[in-house]
């Protein structure tokens, strides 16, 4: 009975907290307006950082699982 609480409890927390987290949808490049999102940070030409940061850190979790 606790698990399922706990399990109504998580789900209503993402219900809750889902609207909090849309984005912002980005602007033009050329708009004038000093609080215009231009998209400051992109990581699409970078992504292969990101998924091989992920890749050796799935890899070590997997080592460490199968020692244990």
């Amino acid at each position: 009975m606790k698990k399922f609480k706990n399990i109504i409890f998580a789900l209503v927390v993402i219900l809750i907290t889902q609207t909090t987290t849309f984005a912002q949808a980005p602007s033009d490049f050329g708009d004038t307006n000093p609080n215009a999102n231009n998209l400051d940070a992109p990581i699409d030409t970078n992504i292969w950082v990101l998924l091989f940061v992920g890749l050796v850190y799935v890899c070590s979790k997997y080592k460490t699982k199968v020692k244990a």
